[in-house]
């Protein structure tokens, strides 16, 4: 190792060191993070006024066909054909508006047009149910977990000490336009 790269065995074991106490580190930070997820079912028929959504709700709620109705009225070319199936999706993937009714109100038809930046929605809350992460969204999570706590520790004047004497160490001559802008030399 010491002829490819120049480390030393001093080195080596200072690199492995400082892994494993990192590792161990986003362990301890991590620890809280939950190991499920919420997710919902959902689907909608998107319009591009309130009054349409209260007559296609009021058709809802008089024995209408969702998925007729979403092929008749919604203007979401990529779920009106399939009768606004949503298909299941986690918080924070759809726009705040809808999510705050798919994830906090009962499972059904939802009373109330829900107007988004995209229109007014028409929302019907299939299913709500808990999931276990995929080993790859848990590493996500703890990773998440471990940046954010690494952001706020620097960001917090008590804990880091910003020292800028080094300042007094930068040459300023030459300036940077006297380097970019230095005639080449020519053979």
């Amino acid at each position: 190792m010491k002829s490819q790269t120049g480390m030393t065995e001093t080195d080596l074991r200072r690199m492995v060191e400082t892994d494993l106490l990192r590792k161990k580190l986003i362990e301890i930070i991590a620890a809280d993070v939950p190991t499920d997820t919420l997710e919902a079912h959902a689907r909608h028929i998107l319009v591009a006024d309130e009054a349409t959504a209260k007559d296609v709700i009021s058709q809802l709620k008089n024995g209408a066909d969702f998925a007729q109705l979403a092929a008749k009225y919604s203007t979401d070319a990529s779920s009106k054909d399939s009768g606004g199936d949503l298909g299941t999706f986690a918080p924070g993937r759809m726009v705040t508006e809808f999510d705050d009714v798919v994830f906090k109100v009962p499972v059904g038809l939802y009373p109330d047009p829900v107007k988004t930046t995209f229109g007014y929605h028409v929302i019907e809350i299939l299913s709500r149910e808990s999931r276990p992460l995929t080993a790859t969204e848990l590493d996500q999570k703890k990773s998440d977990a471990f940046t954010k706590w690494l952001s706020d520790q620097r960001a917090d004047p008590a804990v880091v000490t910003e020292y800028d004497i080094w300042q007094l160490s930068v040459p300023t001559v030459p300036t940077i336009d006297q380097v970019i802008n230095a005639p080449t030399a020519t053979p």
